[in-house]
């Protein structure tokens, strides 16, 4: 059977509580359309969620991985088309490490997508649920293009 690897995070800076976790341990082991959830809570640091994914990787061989964020400036479920290949902290991490314009995977500086009208589906989905959702281009390099709901 295929599987999907769902991860969420640890609780990071100011938070006490990070949802993320809840919810990919809540999935872990449901089948979806013929697909197993296996979940993942990661660690709330810049370089160590990189070997616990690679580690699904190498033994799940996962047919898709989603990965959950927690944004306070997002006030429903936010689905990212693109993605920068580069760590550029805020702030520290829970390890007091902050990366400043370094590349996630090395040789890589391009944008990496995700099919656009997949989003736009899920989004809808959730819309229709009641959810507050929106489609960004950009995670965090410019506001939402496309706005299904907000609240």
């Amino acid at each position: 059977m295929q599987k999907i690897l769902l991860t969420g995070f640890q609780p990071f800076g100011t938070y006490k509580y990070n949802p993320t976790a809840d919810c990919a341990a809540d999935f872990d082991g449901k089948t979806f359309n013929g697909r197993e959830v296996i979940s993942a809570v990661l660690p709330c640091t810049y370089y160590e969620p990189f070997k616990v994914i690679s580690n699904f990787l190498d033994v799940e061989k996962p047919y898709a991985v989603i990965n959950m964020g927690l944004s306070s400036s997002v006030l429903g479920v936010r689905f990212e088309t693109k993605f920068r290949n580069i760590m550029n902290g805020k702030y520290p991490d829970n390890n007091g490490d902050e990366p400043k314009n370094e590349f996630i995977v090395n040789g890589i500086e391009e944008f990496q997508t995700l099919d656009p009208r997949l989003s736009e589906y899920y989004s809808s989905l959730l819309f229709r649920e009641g959810i507050p959702t929106e489609v960004s281009q950009d995670a965090e390099g410019q506001q939402p293009r496309h706005c299904v709901c907000r609240v």
